[in-house]
Formats: C-alpha cells, structure tokens, sequence
C-alpha cells in the first residue's frame, strides 16, 4: 500500500514501527483503543510484502536433485576428458613408434 493512501496518522504510526519501535509501542501503550486499527493496518500495509516473498521465494526454489545432476554431469565431463587424454596419449604412442621406424638417421 502507498503512503499517499494512508492518513496522515497512519504514515506516522507505519514511520514509528519501521525507525522508532519504542515510541510506536508507547503510543500504542497511551492509545489502546487504536490497538484493532493498528493491527488491521500493518496486516493490509505487510501483507502485500509476505505475498511476494512468498511468491519469489517459489519462483526461485532450487530443483530438486539439482546438485546430484550438477555432480553427475561433472564427472561425465571429466570421464570424457579422461578418455579423451588417454585416446591422445595412445596415438601419440604410435606416432612416436612411426617415426622411430621411418628415421633414416639412425645408426
């Protein structure tokens, strides 16, 4: 809810909860009549805030099992670099063994 809804009061009483809660209960203290006016108006002022906590919080949930796939595609990855390496070292294993056998340098 805007400020400019509020009364001039209710401004206040919302200023004094947030910066001041000492004065807002000593008012509240002074005036309990306003004790039902009071409640109302924090629930219509909060409400809208818990609302959207609630509803971001949903919207920003963590998957379920997140981290196991995470987990699990890492180590896929680094199966597949493994392999990958030693598929490299094996070639060039035979690379090395060609050029041995082709060098006419040799003694």
């Amino acid at each position: 809810m805007s400020s400019s809804a509020l009364s001039r009061r209710d401004a206040k009483l919302l200023g004094w909860l947030e910066r001041d809660p000492d004065r807002f209960e000593r008012y509240l203290a002074a005036h309990p009549d306003l004790a039902d006016h009071i409640d109302e108006l924090i629930e219509r002022t909060y409400a809208f805030g818990a609302q959207a906590r609630q509803a971001l919080s949903q919207a920003v949930d963590i998957p379920v099992g997140l981290a196991e796939r995470v987990q699990a595609n890492a180590l896929r990855g680094q199966a597949s670099t493994d392999a990958a390496s030693v598929m490299l070292d094996l070639l060039g294993v035979g690379f090395a063994t060609i050029s041995v056998l082709l060098d006419d340098t040799a003694p």
